[in-house]
C-alpha cells in the first residue's frame, strides 16, 4: 500500500448513520432464511419436542391419579387423556402405572433423539449463515477501497469479520427460532393451563406482567453496554495488535512494562465493563426466579385449597385432580420459564443487533472504486501514461495534490523528487487507481486530448534557456488554466482514461514495489507468484535473477520452496525489497511503480537493489520515486514535487541550469560524494583502503 500523508483515521470518514433495528432485524432474518430447509426442519424438531415434553408432562399426572385411587378407591377415577391409553377391565392398578411409566420412558428415548436431532440441524443451520457470510464479509473486504480501510482501525475489521459475524449467526440459533417457539410454547402452554382449570390459569397469570415489565426494561437497560463492550473489546484487540507487530520497536527502547500495563489497562476496562454487564444480568435472574417461585406458592395454595374443598364436598368427579394440579404446577413454572426467557432471547437480540450493525456497516459501504459496466479490456498496455489536470485529497478539502499534469511516453522513466509528505506516493497511488482523482475546478480536458502540448513528455512549454524548471507557476496555453465549472481530472493509459478501464485488466498491467513490501507466511515460490498463480518455474526464476534474489533464495534451507516468516521476517530488508521487486516482475508489466524501494536500506545492499531496478526497468514505463543522482540522470523526465504541486520539470541537464530545488539537492549529494571520495582517498595513502573509487554516475 503506498504510503498516506495526513492520514486520521478518526476523521478520514464520517460515521455511518446507524440503521434501525427493525431493518437489521430482517436482514438476520435473511440470512438465515437463505437456508429454508434447514429453517423449517429445525422448526419441527422443536415442535415435535414440545408435544412430546406436554405428552410425558400429562402421563406423569395421569400416574400420579392412577396410584391415589389404587390406595383410595374414594379418590376420583382417573381420567385417561388419550384413548388408547385406557385400561381393560382385566388391568390391575400396577399394571397401568407400569404401562403408563413404559410409555414415559418411550417418549423419553424418542425425545432424546429428537434433541440430539435438533441440536444438529441448528449447528448445522449456524454454520451454514457463519460460513456464508464471514465470506461475504471478506470479500466485500477484497473490494473496498484504500479510504475505508483509512478510515477504520485494523482489529475493528478483524472482530467484524469474526466474532460480530458470529453474532450475527448467534441470532439464526437463538433469537430467530426461540422467538417463532416462544410464540408457539406460550400460545400451547396457556391453552393446556386453560383446559386443566380456567379460574386457576387467571390467578397464575397474576404476576406475568411483573415478568415481562422486567424483561423489556432488563433489556432496555443493556442495549448500550453490548455496544460500549465491542468498542471495548475492539480496543483491547488493538492494542494487542499493534504490540505483536511493533514487538521490535518496542523491545528496542525497553517498553514491555508500559505496553504490559496498556494491554492490562484496555483488558481491564473490558473486564469491568462485562461485570456491570453481569451484575446486571444476576440481579434480573434473581428477580425472574423470585417472581416464579411466588407464582408457583400462589398457585399451589389457591389448587390445593380447590383439591381440599372438592374432597370434603365429596365431588366423585373434580375439575381439579391432585394429578391436574401437579400438572398445572409444572405447566406453570415452564410457561414462568418461557416469559422470563424474553428476557435472554432480548439480550441476545441486542447483543446480536450490535454485532450485525458493524458487519452491515461494512457489506453497505460504498465501493468506491471499481469497474464501469461497459468498461474496456486492456489486454497488454504500450505504456503510454498522462495525467490531465489531476487533484487528490484523502479528506474533503484537504488536497495533497493539485492540478498535476504530464505525460510519459513508453518505455520512458518518470523520477519523482521531493521532500517526505509532499506527495508522491499520493500521486503513484493513482495510476492503479488505489484512488481516483478528485472533481476541482480546472481546465475541461477530454480523455486523449493535450491541455496545450501534444504528445512531449514535458506538457510545458520550456522557459528560456530551454529547461522546463518552475513551470508549474504558469498558466495552461490557449487560456486553459482558466477557472471553469467544477471538473474531474484524469489520468490516461494509452489514451483511455483509467476509469474505463477494467480494474483487474489495468492493475495486472502495473508493476508495484513500495517502501515497505509487504510478504505473506508462505514460501518463496507462493511469495514471487503471487500476483501471477500460473506462473512457471522458468518465469519465477527469470524474475528473481532478475531482481538480483535468485542466489540469496538458493542459499536458503530449501531454497525456493522455504517458508520465509510473517511479512518476510526472517529476510533482511534488501532480501524482502528484491522478492517484492521479482513479484512485480513476474507479472511482465508494462508500467512499473517503485515507491522509494531503498528509502530503509544500507548503502551496499541499495547498489544491489538499484542494480536490479535498472535491469528490471528496461522496457517498461517506469515511475521512480528517487534521490540518487545516478537515478535522476538516467530519468527521461524528472518531476519535482513541493506541498502536492510540480514546481520543476525537465531532464537532469536541464534542472542543472535552473535554479530550484533539483540543483541545491544535487550539490548537496555531490558535496557528500566529495567528501567520501576525500576520505577514502587518505585511507588508501595510508595503506588502510583499497583504490579510492566514487561512483562517476552519480556526478552531474
Amino acid at each position: 500500500m503506498p504510503a498516506r500523508n495526513h492520514t486520521d483515521k478518526s476523521n478520514s470518514a464520517a460515521p455511518p448513520e446507524r440503521a434501525p433495528s427493525g431493518l437489521l432485524v430482517r436482514w438476520m432474518a435473511a440470512q438465515a432464511l437463505r437456508h429454508p430447509w434447514r429453517v423449517l426442519w429445525l422448526f419441527l424438531l422443536n415442535v415435535l419436542l414440545l408435544g412430546l415434553t406436554l405428552g410425558a408432562l400429562s402421563l406423569t399426572g395421569l400416574m400420579i391419579d392412577v396410584l391415589r385411587y389404587a390406595v383410595d378407591e374414594r379418590a376420583p377415577y382417573p381420567k385417561y387423556p388419550y384413548a388408547f391409553m385406557a385400561p381393560g377391565p382385566q388391568w390391575t392398578s400396577l399394571r397401568g402405572v407400569l404401562w403408563i411409566g413404559a410409555v414415559i420412558i418411550g417418549l423419553a428415548a424418542i425425545r432424546g433423539g429428537l434433541r440430539f436431532a435438533a441440536a444438529m440441524a441448528q449447528g448445522q443451520l449456524v454454520q451454514a449463515v457463519l460460513t456464508r457470510l464471514r465470506t461475504i464479509v471478506y470479500d466485500k473486504l477484497q473490494r473496498l477501497s484504500f479510504r475505508f480501510f483509512d478510515a477504520n482501525e485494523t482489529g475493528s475489521l478483524i472482530n467484524r469479520a469474526t466474532s460480530d459475524v458470529s453474532g450475527v449467526a448467534t441470532f439464526s440459533e437463538f433469537a430467530l427460532i426461540q422467538v417463532t417457539m416462544l410464540g408457539v410454547t406460550l400460545t400451547v402452554y396457556l391453552g393446556y393451563m386453560l383446559s386443566i382449570h380456567t379460574m386457576l390459569t387467571l390467578i397464575a397469570l397474576a404476576t406475568t406482567p411483573l415478568l415481562l415489565a422486567a424483561s423489556l426494561i432488563f433489556s432496555r437497560v443493556v442495549r448500550p453496554a453490548y455496544e460500549q463492550n465491542r468498542k471495548l473489546f475492539d480496543a483491547m484487540v488493538l492494542a494487542l495488535a499493534e504490540n505483536i507487530q511493533g514487538h521490535h520497536v518496542v523491545k528496542g527502547f525497553a517498553l514491555e512494562r508500559p505496553e504490559i500495563n496498556k494491554f492490562r489497562q484496555a483488558n481491564d476496562n473490558l473486564r469491568s465493563q462485562q461485570r456491570w454487564l453481569f451484575k446486571r444480568s444476576a440481579g434480573y435472574s434473581a428477580l425472574v426466579t423470585m417472581l416464579v417461585q411466588l407464582n408457583l406458592v400462589v398457585v399451589l395454595l389457591a389448587g390445593g385449597y380447590m383439591v381440599i374443598t372438592s374432597r370434603l364436598r365429596g365431588e366423585t368427579n373434580p375439575a381439579l385432580t391432585i394429578g391436574g394440579l401437579i400438572v398445572f404446577a409444572q405447566l406453570l413454572n415452564m410457561f414462568s420459564g418461557q416469559v422470563g426467557a424474553i428476557a435472554n432471547v432480548a439480550n441476545t437480540l441486542q447483543a446480536s443487533l450490535t454485532a450485525a450493525h458493524r458487519v452491515y456497516e461494512v457489506l453497505q459501504a460504498r465501493i468506491e472504486i471499481q469497474s464501469k459496466p461497459d468498461a474496456r479490456p486492456l489486454f497488454r498496455a504500450a505504456g503510454q501514461v498522462k495525467f490531465v489536470n489531476v487533484s487528490f485529497g484523502y479528506k474533503k478539502n484537504e488536497p495533497v495534490l493539485h492540478h498535476i499534469c504530464f505525460e510519459a511516453q513508453p518505455g520512458q522513466c518518470i523520477a519523482i523528487l521531493g521532500a517526505t509528505g509532499c506527495g508522491k506516493s499520493s500521486l503513484l497511488g493513482l495510476i492503479p487507481r488505489f484512488y481516483d482523482p478528485d472533481v476541482t475546478p480546472g481546465a475541461n480536458v477530454a480523455p486523449g486530448e493535450s491541455p496545450g502540448f501534444e504528445g512531449s513528455a514535458d506538457p510545458r512549454p520550456l522557459e528560456s534557456g530551454g529547461n522546463a524548471a518552475n513551470s508549474e507557476a504558469q498558466p495552461l496555453p490557449n487560456g486553459r488554466g482558466s477557472e471553469k465549472a467544477p471538473q474531474a481530472g484524469h489520468i490516461e493509459i494509452d489514451h483511455i482514461d483509467i476509469r474505463d478501464l477494467k480494474l483487474d485488466d489495468l492493475r495486472r498491467n502495473i508493476g508495484l514495489v513500495f517502501q515497505e513490501s509487504f510478504l505473506f507466511s508462505n514460501t518463496v515460490w507462493a511469495n514471487i507468484s503471487f500476483g501471477h498463480p500460473g506462473a512457471t518455474k522458468e518465469q519465477i526464476e527469470r524474475a528473481a535473477r532478475i531482481a538480483q534474489a535468485h542466489d540469496f533464495i538458493m542459499e536458503l534451507e530449501k531454497g525456493y520452496d522455504t517458508v520465509i516468516g510473517e511479512q518476510g521476517s526472517t529476510l533482511s530488508g534488501g532480501q524482502r525489497q528484491r522478492l517484492a521487486l521479482a513479484r512485480a516482475i513476474v507479472l511482465e508489466p508494462s508500467i512499473l511503480i517503485l515507491d522509494d524501494a531503498t528509502a530503509a536500506i544500507d548503502p551496499d545492499t541499495e547498489q544491489e537493489i538499484m542494480a536490479a531496478m535498472d535491469a528490471a526497468m528496461q522496457g517498461r514505463t517506469t515511475f521512480v520515486v528517487a534521490h540518487r543522482l545516478s537515478t535522476l540522470r538516467r530519468a527521461d523526465l524528472v518531476l519535482v514535487l513541493e506541498r502536492g504541486r510540480i514546481v520543476q520539470r525537465g531532464t537532469h541537464e536541464e534542472l542543472m541550469h535552473t535554479d530550484g530545488h533539483y540543483r541545491a539537492v544535487a550539490r548537496m549529494q555531490v558535496a557528500d560524494l566529495e567528501s567520501q571520495w576525500i576520505i577514502q582517498a587518505r585511507k588508501w595513502v595510508e595503506g588502510e583502503a583499497a583504490t579510492p573509487m566514487v561512483d562517476p554516475e552519480a556526478m552531474p
